[in-house]
């Protein structure tokens, strides 16, 4: 039942035995249009005499046997079967399953788990041994889960417990396999397996290591029907309680049966407290917050951030954070990674859905939430290729993560179906409000969503991987002169731009200056502040005068060549400077001179420059996964048929759109289409 709101409804059953039907939810009466999940019977002693659950691919029943000899509520094993498997599980004394013989199939294994010392009445098992009791000379499979500091503390069994396997030992004969799991990323578990034979130590690929059980995918499934108060929801009830439960369920109290003390204890409410983990309090906290509706994201942030400061294995780090002593603080979070990942990472339902909460990246930043782009364990290890897996940027506008539609759809695939591919997201949004629609963790190392008209004012602090400092951006700000880099550099690159947006044929020595204009941006944006540039008064006289300056030039629109509904006010300059300055805004985007070598658009607009610069800068591959509709979008949406835009700021959009398409495919290594068959 674990992050579960159930409720329960005794009665008596035809053959005088209590019966409790679990619901899921919170109900305050028996629900009559609901399945219940869950029946459980008790016999004459109310002792849990069977238990069925109603799982989504099976039916799952238990039964529960007890010592003759003894009245305990407490059993000594049960049994468990399913359509597929069958269980017998041992008690220990204190109510936890420590061994017995699981059925799957025709394969029969017995096993035994060993549960995390140090911590009273400790329900969390983190090894397993499964042997197969009619042939012992095949070997034991022994999964170890959770993250142990140090390989010398493997049978101390003193780690936090997790979900995740960490080591897998093998033995079969003389010869014994060790494959350890590391989860630099926690959805790419990267595994290294070495032979240990007599004395002898070598490593060897993991692929070599040998299957010696038919459902070892299975079998490393972390249990967690272990404990018996787990299973029995009235085992902190006493028998007098339950008595009471039994004579009055099912029927209404009378007047006469209030007045005895007795019908007291019935009606008085039984609460057991337990200490929850961080990650499970986060998991429900955001959890709540994604489907609830009723919890906004600040008050969310603000718990969140208080629940990691109550965790005890970060208590040093943030007294380091606290005061200053941020190397200290890093060199903390580099001893013991593991054992806070498995402390405070959500389980993956709610966190490949959350781009919010706290990521261990983001304490290694001394920040908050969305602080950090990488997605990995620790901040160095988002950059890795290796000869099975190839990084790739891919920039995606206005659709992935955050909204649906056919691209959205088809990057989710590609996402979510390449598993020998991780990615590098570049996601242009409207703000940086945006919910996930789909999951953003498994595949993907870092994940910048770039705000176009968000309420940060386009602070140009971000990158690729790596954001800049505030005293980056500062010292950009300082070094940026008005008539030295404004006046002297960006203005006539930006002249250079308008006048090829307002050409209507375009040659390949044209592309070539146009081109340049395009980089002379980049790489004027990686040394020089972007607001103080775009809001000085010298780019918007600037720009007002590139659009009006008439060329003697028939290929150059003049700006009497037109209708005189189409000649643009100063305020229709303004809007288009307005708006090209949001579109040009992924210019400053700060690239790191060693990044991954593929840049991927899903279109050919603006943006998609950005692999212009990859590509002559940083020596990537520019490839255009075009679905061949941005253009043609364009035209539909800026016409006076769907756009509130005035018709000159729709023209200037359009031309500088236009532009950039032509410049996109001048470049391209790779074109690719979306579909096999051609899209119109």
């Amino acid at each position: 039942m674990r992050r579960k709101i159930v409720t329960g409804f005794a009665s008596m059953a035809e053959q005088g035995s209590l019966t409790l039907d679990v619901f899921d939810g919170n109900h305050a009466c028996r629900p009559s249009d609901v399945k219940q999940v869950m029946v459980a019977t008790y016999d004459d002693q109310f002792r849990l005499a069977s238990r069925c659950d109603e799982k989504k691919s099976s039916r799952v029943n238990s039964t529960y046997i007890y010592a003759e000899e003894r009245n305990s509520r407490q059993p000594i094993c049960k049994l468990v079967s399913t359509e597929d498997d069958q269980k017998i599980c041992e008690y220990d004394r204190k109510g936890r399953v420590f061994g017995g013989v699981i059925k799957i199939g025709d394969m029969e294994y017995s096993f035994r788990y060993f549960y995390r010392r140090g911590y009273r009445e400790s329900n969390d098992v983190l090894k397993a041994e499964f042997k197969i009791p009619a042939s012992p000379s095949k070997g034991s499979l022994i999964i170890y889960w959770g993250a142990p500091a140090a390989e010398d503390v493997l049978e101390n069994l003193a780690w936090i417990p997790s979900d995740l396997v960490c080591r897998i030992v093998k033995n079969v004969g003389n010869q014994c396999y060790i494959t350890t799991v590391s989860y630099r990323h926690k959805r790419d578990p990267v595994r290294e397996t070495v032979l240990k034979e007599g004395n002898t130590v070598a490593a060897i690929p993991s692929s070599w290591a040998p299957t010696i059980f038919e459902h070892e995918e299975l079998l490393q499934q972390r249990p967690h029907d272990t404990s018996f108060e787990s299973d029995d929801l009235l085992y902190h009830h006493r028998r007098s309680q339950l008595k009471l439960v039994a004579k009055f369920c099912g029927r209404p109290l009378s007047w006469a049966a209030m007045m005895n003390p007795l019908v007291w204890q019935y009606l008085r409410r039984k609460t057991v407290y337990r200490c929850v983990p961080t990650w499970w309090l986060r998991t429900e906290l955001w959890n709540h917050w994604q489907n609830s509706g009723t919890l906004d994201a600040l008050a969310a942030c603000w718990m969140d951030e208080k629940i990691l400061r109550a965790e005890p294995l970060l208590r040093s780090y943030w007294s380091a954070r606290g005061s200053g002593r941020l190397p200290a603080a890093k060199v903390f979070l580099d001893h013991h990674i593991e054992q806070i990942s498995a402390a405070i990472n959500m389980d993956k339902d709610v966190s490949e859905v959350c781009m919010l909460p706290i990521k261990t990246s983001d304490l290694y930043a001394m920040g908050l939430g969305r602080d950090a782009n990488q997605m990995t364990t620790r901040p160095e290890d988002c950059f890795n290729d290796t000869k099975d897996r190839i990084s790739v940027i891919f920039n995606d506008t206005g659709c992935w993560p955050d909204a649906p539609g056919g691209v959205s759809n088809c990057r989710r695939d590609l996402v979510d179906g390449h598993s020998t591919i991780r990615n590098h997201v570049l996601a242009e949004s409207a703000n940086e409000y945006g919910i996930p629609r789909f999951q953003v963790e498994r595949n993907v190392q870092s994940l910048k969503t770039l705000p176009l008209w968000g309420l940060d004012g386009r602070v140009p602090n971000h990158g690729l991987i790596e954001n800049l400092l505030e005293s980056e951006v500062d010292e950009k700000i300082s070094s940026t002169a008005t008539e030295r880099d404004i006046v002297g550099v960006f203005v006539p690159l930006l002249k250079l731009f308008v006048k090829g947006a307002r050409s209507q044929s375009i040659s390949r020595s044209d592309m070539v200056t146009y081109s340049n204009a395009v980089l002379g941006m980049f790489d004027y944006f990686q040394l020089k502040d972007y607001n103080r540039t775009w809001n000085s008064k010298e780019v918007s006289n600037a720009w007002v005068e590139a659009w009006l300056t008439p060329f003697d030039d028939p290929n150059i629109t003049g700006p009497t060549d037109c209708f005189e509904l189409q000649r643009p006010t100063l305020s229709d300059l303004r809007s288009a400077l307005e708006i090209f300055s949001s579109y040009f805004f992924i210019f400053s985007v700060q690239t790191p001179e060693d990044c991954p070598q593929v840049f991927q658009s899903t279109h050919h607009g603006v943006s998609s420059l950005f692999g212009v610069f990859l590509k002559h800068r940083r020596g990537a591959t520019f490839g255009i996964w075009d679905h061949a509709i941005l253009w043609r979008e364009c035209c539909l949406n800026l016409s006076t048929a769907q756009s509130t835009l005035p018709i000159p700021v729709q023209s200037m959009v359009l031309a500088g759109i236009g532009l950039a398409m032509r410049l996109a495919y001048f470049h391209a290594d790779v074109v690719l289409p979306c579909t096999p068959v051609f899209n119109p």
